[in-house]
């Protein structure tokens, strides 16, 4: 795929060439993930396998690899 702007960002609809309003909000979500998290919401190096991950699983909570992470916060995210 070739996208504009971060891989680790991009949103699976925008991966598919249908960008639409949710896009600027899951770039925001895993901003927020990243800082509750303390890490990537997938930790892949490989494009292709980066891609995959967002396509098709869900990343785990923030929560869970961050206990301090209240949360609420988490459920938002």
């Amino acid at each position: 795929a070739n996208v504009a702007g971060t891989l680790r960002y991009t949103p699976p609809e925008q991966l598919a060439g249908q960008p639409d309003g949710r896009s600027d909000l899951y770039a925001l979500g895993m901003t927020l993930y990243e800082l509750c998290a303390l890490q990537p919401a997938f930790n892949e190096t490989d494009k292709t396998r980066l891609i995959a991950c967002v396509r098709e699983r869900t990343p785990p909570s923030p929560q869970n690899l961050n206990g301090r992470c209240p949360a609420h916060l988490s459920q938002i995210i």
